[in-house]
């Protein structure tokens, strides 16, 4: 598999949370494996899943937040940036995470932005 096939974006409300780690839930992991791009959103903490790159940017201060993005291992594909936005007033934060996908037998490319504020 070297072209997308399917992109999921989910708000997942905590991956390690109070029903437990995601990422060791087989229903989630089942889900999550029909997709070959993942933008996960809330976070929290690291979610690694059997078969994907995982790019994390997790909020460093106050409660919720953080993304992760998951491409499946098979994808032709470089993490561009990891970034976030934490102001000095602390108003608005912002976790982003941009992947460029290379499209094979082409010269072009696209972005996956994944963005939680």
């Amino acid at each position: 598999m070297d072209y997308v096939r399917s992109i999921i974006s989910w708000n997942i409300a905590n991956a390690t949370g109070i029903l437990g780690n995601k990422s060791e839930d087989p229903e989630f992991v089942k889900t999550i494996s029909t997709h070959n791009i993942v933008c996960l959103q809330e976070t929290v903490s690291e979610v690694a899943i059997n078969g994907f790159k995982s790019y994390s940017n997790l909020r460093k201060a106050g409660k919720g937040g953080g993304v992760t993005t998951l491409i499946h291992k098979d994808l032709v594909h470089h993490c561009t940036e990891v970034s976030t936005n934490e102001p000095k007033d602390s108003t608005i934060s912002a976790n982003i995470i941009v992947v460029k996908l290379c499209i094979p037998g082409s010269s072009n490319s696209c972005y996956i932005v994944n963005c939680y504020i």
